[in-house]
């Protein structure tokens, strides 16, 4: 089963991305802040994360490509493309995701 970091500092956003992906089929793991997100990856492997961009202390984009120069899990991946929009359309990011299953 594919795995999904969803990392957004509003609980209520948050909540229902996991629901969303959870009920599409994946296992969700889900963090509040980057730092938090930081420490789940540095001792988990995850095939996809999905973050929100506007975050305290660390913004997505930072979070993305620490995640992508530091942890060893991610290193060798292809690079990131990231989707960014001003809304979130649960179908698209089930689309977009549906590639890693």
């Amino acid at each position: 089963m594919p795995r999904i970091l969803v990392v957004d500092d509003e609980t209520a956003i948050r909540s229902l991305l996991a629901m969303a992906f959870a009920r599409a089929g994946y296992e969700v793991r889900t963090a509040g802040r980057a730092r938090e997100a930081l420490a789940l990856c540095a001792v988990e492997a995850f095939d996809a994360l999905l973050s929100d961009v506007l975050m305290p202390e660390m913004n997505g984009h930072e979070l993305v490509h620490w995640v992508m120069a530091y942890h060893l899990n991610y290193a060798q991946r292809d690079p990131v493309k990231p989707h960014l929009t001003r809304g979130i359309d649960l179908r698209v990011c089930v689309r977009l995701l549906s590639s890693i299953r």
